[in-house]
């Protein structure tokens, strides 16, 4: 019951930004900020140091990334974890909290869904830097462990919550380089975060909500990418940067409809 009602807040906010995200007279951002409030937050940048300093160090952090991707244009979107070959649009999981396999079949890869609700694991994640592009083995996931050094192929049941943990820390550096590209005005900041997001929204719209195989309390608390809706930190990310490249998305053509679809998917899927 309690967890019941720690769920019902949560998507009942989902279902409103879904909502809204359709609402297009209102403009676009809308939850952090607004474009009427645009030039008294630029100016209290200048002015307000904390505020300054945390604009500053989203660009430093960003820079080694922008290269990366300069370079290499696949570098941050390869490293997605995604059914990249596969492309399964079902998950199905053990009731105990962990991932049992995924089957299927989309048009597109899918995202894959992550290995199991305990986060300790005897295994290290790897760096995003030292992530394999497009990596989807049918051996699972080949990681060292972090007292023998030694690496093993592991069941995503093995290694925590590398999988989420790893395409939430992708796309938390999306989220800031939308929030900078609605501050400086420059595109590369866009460029950067518009493959990522549409790669793993178009991933998100052709699979379906995760499946218990034994129908029990799981079933009931799962989020689409993790074992518990609570714990949905990257759609945070998701809803900031579709809110603050929305009018850049426009430009480009980028079907929005399916992220909306995507952001009621997350809010229905677990209402109960």
């Amino acid at each position: 019951m309690r967890t019941k009602f720690f769920l019902i807040p949560l998507m009942v906010g989902i279902m409103c930004c879904a909502s809204m995200l359709q609402a297009q007279e209102s403009g676009h951002p809308r939850i952090y900020a607004t474009n009427a409030a645009k030039k008294d937050f630029l100016n209290s940048i200048k002015s307000i140091e904390w505020k300054k300093s945390l604009v500053d160090k989203k660009i430093a952090n960003l820079e080694k990334y922008l290269k990366y991707v300069e370079k290499d244009p696949t570098w941050l979107v390869s490293r997605l974890q995604m059914n990249w070959k596969t492309k399964h649009n079902k998950v199905f999981l053990k009731g105990g909290g962990e991932f049992a396999y995924s089957e299927g079949t989309a048009p597109v890869p899918t995202v894959r869904f992550s290995g199991t609700r305990d986060w300790a694991t005897e295994y290290s994640s790897p760096k995003l830097e030292d992530v394999e592009p497009y990596f989807d083995d049918p051996r699972g996931y080949y990681l060292a462990h972090k007292k023998t050094k030694k690496k093993e192929w592991l069941h995503p049941s093995k290694i925590g919550h590398a999988i989420e943990g790893t395409n939430r820390h992708i796309m938390s550096l999306v989220e800031d380089a939308s929030f900078l590209y609605w501050v400086t005005g420059d595109k590369k900041y866009a460029e950067f975060a518009k493959p990522v997001f549409e790669t793993y929204i178009e991933g998100m719209y052709y699979r379906d909500a995760p499946i218990d195989l034994e129908n029990g309390t799981q079933q009931r608390i799962s989020g689409l990418a993790t074992f518990e809706v609570i714990h949905e930190k990257i759609l945070i990310s998701l809803l900031t940067t579709y809110d603050f490249l929305y009018d850049y998305f426009e430009d480009e053509k980028v079907n929005l409809d399916h992220s909306a679809a995507v952001f009621q998917k997350w809010g229905r899927s677990n209402y109960y």
